[in-house]
């Protein structure tokens, strides 16, 4: 036990430390963690933890990982958060010493990284791949992964070209959220289930259409956005209809209750914390009080659907335009530093933001306690959501439906993968165009070096990730550092 505890807490401080690129660039690497190498989960057990961190709000990789361990949940989910969140708070105490400046290599560092996250990415799309081709379902799987690909990557694909040749393409059609995407999956998949009847899936198939033309960017049909409301009701039905025909012991006669324990936890660490900044209050007259705060702090942790790139513009609705952060802060410090450092950004942002708050009010010391209370309530709000669908989604493992989410839901994150490889070379590119004034087109070149010199060394040598990891980040730092002495 004692040696599992200390397997868990190393293995997702390191992914903590590593993930940069958040959300579901993470996703290979917490499969590497958890399924590969230290074996915590089985390959079914980490798909269906998957699907539940899809569909429910909050930060992605903190779900995943607390859902790893049932006795061990707490340790997993904070062990996840604290590399970023400790490292952001160090880089906001040291603004005011060595400047905003701290950020500029924060950066130069990610793009090694980045490419080191695109291999990972690279290989569990392979890997997914080859699990289709043993099944002789390569064409299909690869048609599941095209269609994701393409609902999801329009603005990645436009920026990419903007950047490399200056063309601007204008909206895309489609582009939309990865919670869309996972809905209109799951929603194919309630309606079909394991029928083979044409009319249902060309209902689906319709309605789908429908729906990301009308969340697209372009949002050709906006008044169908109504139809996600048909969606979700007629998938809960489909689930209900399994749930009620199961054989298995329903929900309430299955619960974990180390769960119900690990929930307990989450919500009393986020309770003793809230208790001490409540109690210190600086005795606000004005709108911006510390329980607005953790207030803004509960119900934006709640309703953060999409990723931590989601979550920028909750946080703005929620802190930025309640004045608890000015949008200079939000937007030039908070949010540039909570990309640039690994772990869910969701996280980091709500951190970020009762730390500047905190500090304003009652110093540095108040700051810092403040983004404890804000993260901890963050964390609490992942976990409950995500413990009580897992619990309800293992009442439901014999369903056709549930069996067909676990098989298929693969290619489509498959799709989501790709785009957001091309999210994060897109954000390597700007970085090296911007700071370093250097053509996108050598920084690709640099970029697939690099890439091409961590997939031989993967293949060939079964060269460690850590130092894969220092590889790719120490070389691009040491180059942009000394482009910009020459420069």
């Amino acid at each position: 036990m004692a040696n599992k505890t200390v397997n868990l807490l190393l293995s997702f401080l390191k992914i903590g430390a590593i993930g940069f690129g958040g959300g579901s660039a993470l996703i290979p690497v917490l499969e590497q963690e958890t399924v590969k190498k230290n074996k915590f989960l089985t390959d079914d057990d980490f798909t269906k933890n998957t699907v539940i961190a899809s569909v429910t709000p909050g930060a992605l990789p903190l779900k995943l990982a607390l859902l790893t361990s049932d006795k061990l949940s707490i340790l997993c989910g904070y062990a996840i958060c604290f590399p970023g969140v400790f490292a952001l708070l160090l880089i906001m105490t040291g603004f005011s010493i060595i400047g905003e400046s701290a950020i500029k290599y924060i950066e130069f560092a990610s793009i090694g990284i980045s490419t080191f996250i695109i291999l990972l990415l690279t290989l569990y799309v392979h890997k997914v791949m080859g699990v289709a081709k043993s099944h002789q379902n390569v064409s299909f799987y690869a048609s599941i992964v095209m269609i994701s690909f393409t609902l999801t990557c329009g603005s990645e694909i436009f920026k990419f070209i903007h950047l490399l040749f200056g063309i601007s393409l204008g909206t895309p059609i489609f582009d939309i959220s990865a919670l869309n995407l996972v809905l209109i999956a799951l929603y194919v998949i309630g309606i079909v289930g394991g029928s083979k009847s044409y009319f249902r899936f060309v209902v689906a198939f319709v309605l789908s259409t429908l729906y990301a033309l009308s969340v697209g960017k372009a949002g050709l049909f906006p008044f169908l956005e109504f139809t996600s409301f048909f969606m979700v009701v007629s998938l809960f039905v489909f689930m209900f209809w399994d749930y009620k025909k199961s054989q298995t012991p329903k929900v309430l006669t299955r619960i974990n209750m180390k769960w119900v324990v690990n929930i307990f936890l989450f919500v009393g660490i986020a309770a003793a914390f809230s208790f001490l900044a409540l109690l210190f209050e600086f005795g606000n007259a004005n709108e911006q009080s510390v329980f607005g705060f953790l207030t803004n702090a509960l119900l934006s942790s709640f309703t953060s659907f999409g990723g931590g790139e989601a979550y920028v513009s909750v946080g703005d609705g929620y802190f930025v335009h309640t004045g608890y952060v000015s949008p200079a802060i939000y937007y030039n410090q908070l949010v540039a530093a909570a990309n640039a450092l690994p772990g869910p950004i969701s996280i980091k942002l709500v951190a970020g933001i009762g730390f500047v708050f905190g500090t304003n009010i009652g110093g540095i010391g108040f700051g810092w306690l403040l983004a404890l209370a804000g993260c901890s309530i963050a964390i609490a709000c992942s976990a409950i959501v995500a413990i009580v669908m897992y619990l309800f989604f293992d009442s439901l493992s014999h369903s056709p439906r549930v069996l067909l989410m676990k098989k298929y839901m693969l290619p489509v994150i498959c799709g989501m993968l790709i785009s957001t490889m091309f999210s994060i070379l897109v954000e390597a590119l700007g970085i090296i165009k911007n700071t370093l004034s250097v053509a996108p087109a050598f920084g690709l070149v640099a970029i697939a070096l690099l890439f091409a010199l961590m997939l031989f060394l993967h293949k060939k040598y079964q060269v460690n990730d850590i130092i894969l990891l220092t590889i790719g980040g120490g070389s691009t730092l040491a180059t942009c550092l000394t482009l910009t002495i020459f420069n």
